[in-house]
């Protein structure tokens, strides 16, 4: 495998990160529900 695709502490840091963004999205739903929406409106319109 390759050394910089296989290093723990940098699996670690990505993996907290991770959990830091999962937790802050269930924290704050208010602030992406427009987010969601908007995205969700530019994609229908991209595919029309």
């Amino acid at each position: 495998m390759h050394p910089i695709l296989h290093r723990p502490h940098m699996h670690f840091i990505m993996h907290r990160n991770n959990m830091a963004t999962y937790s802050y999205l269930q924290v704050r739903p208010s602030l992406l529900q427009p987010l969601y929406r908007h995205l969700e409106e530019s994609r229908i319109l991209t595919l029309t």
